[in-house]
């Protein structure tokens, strides 16, 4: 699949995958099982693209199937890097510096306070894009900013 890339920004494929991984653990758990196969799946770019749906009027519960929490994790976490690293790059772009001794080597990401907010807008706006009611979306994208935290980004 290879890396959310923007500028000179740098997230792997593998850090995906590991945030992902922490994101199901929390979120739905019972679906670590199929985990390593929807991973395999995205990373060879053969992950099915899931068109936006409404729960029926008056349907019991969220109408939203196991394996999609797994499956829905990587356009919602792609998306919000997307859009924070497009951010970041805009931000470090202003700056124009020569970077300092101790920076020069360091092309790791690591999000300021407003960059976490906007990404986990992010995340619940594109869960809910992706059948999530608002209610799950807010719980989804707290799991996600969990995840970002344990994986050292923020």
């Amino acid at each position: 699949m290879g890396d959310v890339r923007q500028g000179a920004e740098l997230i792997s494929a593998a850090q995906v995958v590991e945030i992902a991984r922490e994101v199901i653990r929390e979120y739905a758990p019972q679906e670590l099982v199929v985990f390593d196969t929807t991973a395999n799946a995205w990373m060879m770019g053969r992950l099915p693209r899931r068109r936006p749906r409404r729960v029926p009027p008056g349907a019991v519960g969220s109408g939203i199937e196991t394996q999609l929490m797994t499956e829905i994790v990587f356009p919602v976490l792609t998306n919000a890097l997307g859009q924070v690293l497009g951010i970041l790059a805009i931000e470090r772009g202003r700056r124009k510096r020569r970077p300092t001794a101790d920076q020069s080597g360091d092309r790791g990401v690591h999000l300021t306070g407003s960059q976490v907010q906007v990404y986990r807008e992010a995340c619940r706006n594109r869960a809910i894009a992706l059948g999530l009611s608002p209610c799950e979306a807010e719980e989804f994208s707290d799991a996600c900013l969990g995840a970002l935290v344990t994986a050292g980004l923020s």
